[in-house]
């Protein structure tokens, strides 16, 4: 998963030429109201499911980007009671990852294999 996927998810949301953060997690801004709600059920259904889709695309790269496993977690936490707050959240991570997309742990197996037997005999 690189810069490509991150990319993409910039793209789909309109945040491929935004400003980059420098931390991955953001605290709500005080001057969102965080009991603002949606003007109709439908809006908020439709919010709702982009960013379940969303929080479900960003915990796909956690394995390899551990530097947004809190921030990633901490979003999925909150996917039942969600409300506008929750995209400032998820807004300000997609900018920390605009400024970071080049960031990833390559994996690698080390086998070290012990070939010496011994009899007691």
């Amino acid at each position: 998963v690189g810069g490509s996927f991150v990319e993409s998810v910039l793209e789909e949301h309109s945040l491929s030429s935004c400003r980059s953060v420098g931390t991955p997690g953001a605290s709500v801004s005080p001057t969102i109201d965080q009991d603002e709600d949606f003007e109709d059920e439908s809006e908020r259904y439709h919010e709702l499911s982009s960013y379940r889709r969303l929080v479900g695309k960003l915990m796909w790269p956690v394995p390899t980007r551990l530097d947004i496993a809190f921030a990633t977690k901490d979003l999925a936490r909150e996917v039942g009671y969600f409300n506008k707050h929750l995209w400032v959240k998820t807004k300000h991570l997609l900018r920390y990852l605009r400024g970071a997309n080049d960031l990833f742990m390559i994996i690698q197996p080390e086998v070290h294999l012990e070939t010496d037997i011994q009899d007691h005999d």
